[in-house]
């Protein structure tokens, strides 16, 4: 299984909040910009399945969790998270 994790912004009032025109992804705010990527992403097997974390994203509010497992094209989403990890 592959993992990946996105951001997502923190901004959550005023017209910064507002998803920039012409943009695929609302996460783009009118500034133009989404926040950066989590780093530093590890996962380790545990008896329920998998423990990830990695590093926080000041701008972040949220996490988006997906998986994709081998041969497959498409990302699956997972899950929606709070903090750096997730399990």
């Amino acid at each position: 299984q592959a993992y990946s994790v996105r951001a997502i912004s923190g901004i959550q009032a005023g017209p910064a909040a507002l998803p920039a025109r012409g943009h695929a992804n609302t996460n783009v705010n009118r500034a133009g910009k989404p926040p950066l990527a989590p780093t530093n992403l590890k996962a380790a097997a545990t008896q329920n399945g998998v423990l990830l974390q990695f590093t926080k994203v000041a701008e972040a509010a949220d996490y988006l969790v997906f998986r994709k497992s081998p041969g497959e094209s498409n990302w699956n989403f997972v899950a929606a998270t709070k903090t750096p990890r997730f399990s």
